[in-house]
Formats: structure tokens, sequence, C-alpha cells
């Protein structure tokens, strides 16, 4: 079995620096951390198979009703269910985007269709996409900002293309996961459109801003009581563990958080951008925590003798083993991934 994401340190002997996976260069704040060493305690009860210490916390930060928040065993879980539930027949997608969203339709759907984003317009998204949703598509999948090229979409658009899927009667699952890495994330997440629009669900996670992929803990948002329900039945009960919980709580009670690292992130980002740019090698501008690059180099294989790990793109739709995505660390850390460059380079 082939691992096709980022962060499998586990093939290697070696310590890695990895800069494959996109998690919070802050790592995991010591309260999250002591939240979830005092649920051990709980571990003889079941977990609370509806969340509900969680999701009134997420329905705070939010401002949403608790009814309409589901929470998984990461967001990744959220799609799955979501897919099992709706079982479309036909799926659009992006291209590239996050692999996960296709691989969640194989067993339902029949149709795929892709609106493939262009490297000379820098993989940014246009309204041209509208055209493209039809009647007979049954869900379709955005991430923003999109994985791997970390480009926004406008809020302006996002509504044309929810206005149009309301039109059509198509599902539409907007990712937002990464959004809380800009420093645009209240102009225009889309999170209150659910309370309008049932055909719309907004995927997000602890995973990436607060550093704690391990314990798998996401959740997503809709409107449509009778789908959320469709989603609890689709799955294992207790996906959600006493631990992952208790984590979740305190990472919602760090409200600082956020603002800090979307500070310490830009600040990374432009440099790396600099430097990278420096040395001759393209960069795709996105905004969030991790960034394009291509290179004729092999740098991803060069890069592993030196126990540094990226992310070879070469297995996203639209793109090849040219391009590479890094993420953002600490500045010691962005150092050594650029020495290594220069040391490959010669």
């Amino acid at each position: 079995m082939k691992n096709v994401h980022g962060g499998d340190i586990y093939s290697y002997k070696q310590e890695m620096l990895d800069f494959s996976a996109n998690i919070s260069p802050l790592g995991i704040h010591p309260e999250i951390m002591e939240a979830a060493k005092n649920a051990l305690s709980d571990m003889d009860h079941y977990p609370d198979v509806f969340c509900r210490r969680l999701r009134n916390k997420i329905a705070e930060k939010e401002k949403v009703p608790k009814d309409n928040i589901i929470c998984g065993n990461g967001a990744a879980e959220i799609v799955y269910n979501l897919v099992t539930a709706l079982r479309p027949k036909k799926a659009f997608f992006l291209a590239p985007t996050f692999a996960e969203y296709e691989q969640a339709c194989e067993i339902f759907v029949r149709d795929k269709e892709y609106f493939y984003l262009k490297e000379d317009k820098d993989f940014e998204l246009d309204d041209s996409i509208c055209e493209d949703i039809t009647e007979d598509m049954d869900i379709m999948f955005l991430c923003n900002p999109n994985n791997p090229t970390g480009k926004l979409i406008s809020k302006e658009l996002l509504v044309k293309i929810l206005d149009r899927c309301v039109e059509n009667n198509v599902f539409l699952v907007v990712d937002e996961c990464f959004l809380e890495f800009t420093d645009k994330e209240k102009d225009i997440t889309m999170i209150p459109y659910t309370q309008k629009y049932s055909n719309l669900c907004i995927l997000k996670a602890f995973t990436k801003m607060y550093a704690m992929p391990g314990l798998r803990l996401g959740y997503g948002i809709c409107s449509d009581i009778e789908l959320l329900g469709k989603m609890y039945m689709s799955r294992q009960p207790w996906s959600v563990s006493v631990v992952a919980e208790a984590a979740g709580i305190a990472a919602l009670e760090l409200r600082e958080l956020p603002q800090k690292t979307v500070k310490f992130v830009e600040e990374e980002r432009n440099f790396l951008i600099s430097e990278l740019e420096k040395r001759g090698i393209k960069v795709f501008e996105g905004e969030a925590n991790y960034l394009l690059i291509k290179s004729r180099e092999n740098l991803v294989d060069a890069l592993l003798e030196k126990s540094i790990m990226v992310r070879n793109c070469g297995n996203y739709r639209g793109l090849g083993t040219e391009f590479i995505r890094i993420a953002v660390r600490k500045h010691d850390e962005n150092q050594r991934l650029l020495d290594g460059i220069d040391s490959v380079r010669g």
C-alpha cells in the first residue's frame, strides 16, 4: 500500500524534518496536551457519540446552532460520511485539489468531471467554472484556500458558485480547513450561508491550526438535519475518542492562538517566497501555511537524503513531479530547507 499524503515519517529509520505535512509551525499548545493527558482517566468510558460538549463549544465559536454540527475522526471522515449519506452519481472537482474528495466518491460516483486550473493563470479559479455546473451533477467540492496551490477563492465567486449549485440542485462542499491560516477568514468563510442554504456543507478541522493530526478531529456544518442524521447512521458510532474531544474543547479556549499563528506564518511564508525566488525557483504565492513550487531538479529524493521531507505533487491531478508543496515551518527549520536546496543544487 502506497501512501499518497504528506506526513509519512514512518517509512524512514532516521528522524525527518517534515515539510510534507501542513501543520501549524507553532506545534501543539501545552494546554491542549494537558487536556489530552487528563482525559486519559476517562478511557474506561465510551465516548459521547454526539460530542455534545465539543459541539456546544464549536457552536459558540462559529455562531451556528449546535444541531447543525457533526464531529468526526478528522475532516476526512466527514467527507466519507457525507458521500455515503448522499450517494451521488456524478461529482465535480477542481484539478489540482485535495485527492481525498475524489477517493471518497469512488464507491458511489459513476461520472466525474474536472475543472482544470491553469498554470499560466497561477492556478487561480475564475467565474467560468459556473458555466460547468450543470443539473446532471449531484455534488461539488471546493477547497478554500486550495490544496496544494494555497490560492483563495473570493467571496464573490463562492456566492456565484453557490447560487449556481442551488439553481441546478447540486450539493456544495467547501473545505475551509486552511482558511484559519489567512487573515481573511471572517470575510471569506461561507459558514453563515449554511443557515440559508441546505445544500451547503462546510468542513473544518483541528488538525492544522492546532497541530493535532495524530488525534484526528474535524467537523462539518450543515443545516440539513435529515442529512446529518444519515451521516451519523453511515458510520461507526464512536469515531471521536474522549481524548480527542477533550483536546478540541481545550483548543477552542485558546482564542488568541489563531491570530498569533497567522502572523507567524505570514512572516515565514514571505521569507520563504523571497529566498526561493532568489534561487530561481518558481513559487505560486498562496495564502495558506504551505507553498506550491516548481523545480526542474529532483528535490524530493535529494532532500530525503538530507532527512528533509517535502511533498511530491506528481499524484495530484493536473500536476507533474516537477511540482512540490512545502509547509511553512519555524525560521531555523525553513533555513535548513533552504540550505538543503542549496547543497542539492551545488
